[in-house]
């Protein structure tokens, strides 16, 4: 299994660092309960619905909100000249890096005091948008694991929240693409340590 000493960025086929999302493994139980649910009470409707459309109404329910979920799932993360994009099945959700006013990692327990409000909790990842009990405010998550935590904080304030076995190396080149750029001028590097996200 790799771990951050280990992990080594993979290059998309433009040569863009590429970050791919790991499942871990409350996720991919969750995923395979969740999944296994649903079939078992679409096999007992079909069963107990004697001709009805019980069956038929629940399974295109099912299958258009999980197609809806499963999109979403995060697949990998991007960091190009000018943008850093998380990757999803079928979407991808875009960060100019001239948006980003901060980026820091942050420690598990940080996300204790945050729940969903629209998105999953384990069934493909942590995605979607949650509340922040403690900031009260709203949160964008694209993770698949409680470890690796990294805010970006862009400076429209909004927040989004990303889990990187490589945390630290997707930083360091997002701060090194913005001083390419003449985007970052590394003044806040003492204060982006600090776990505040405030």
């Amino acid at each position: 299994m790799n771990n951050e000493n280990t992990y080594t960025v993979k290059k998309t086929r433009k040569g863009d660092p590429r970050f791919p999302y790991r499942l871990s493994r409350f996720c991919r139980w969750t995923t395979l309960a969740v999944s296994l649910l649903f079939a078992a009470v679409f096999i007992y409707l079909l069963r107990s619905s004697s001709g009805t459309y019980l069956s038929a109404w629940f399974l295109s329910l099912t299958i258009a909100v999980a197609a809806l979920f499963v999109i979403s799932f995060p697949r990998n993360i991007v960091v190009t000249d000018t943008d850093l994009v998380i990757y999803g099945i079928l979407e991808a959700t875009y960060i100019s890096l001239g948006d980003i006013k901060r980026i820091h990692t942050v420690s598990r327990r940080r996300i204790r005091t945050v729940i969903p409000a629209i998105g999953s909790y384990g069934f493909g990842g942590y995605y979607g948008y949650y509340f922040d009990l403690r900031a009260l405010r709203v949160i964008r998550l694209f993770a698949t694991r409680l470890d690796g935590l990294v805010m970006v904080q862009t400076v429209y304030d909004d927040r989004i929240l990303l889990s990187c076995e490589a945390a630290d190396k997707l930083i360091a080149l997002v701060k090194s693409r913005m001083q390419d750029n003449a985007l970052f001028d590394g003044s806040a590097g003492a204060a982006e340590a600090e776990e505040n996200d405030d």
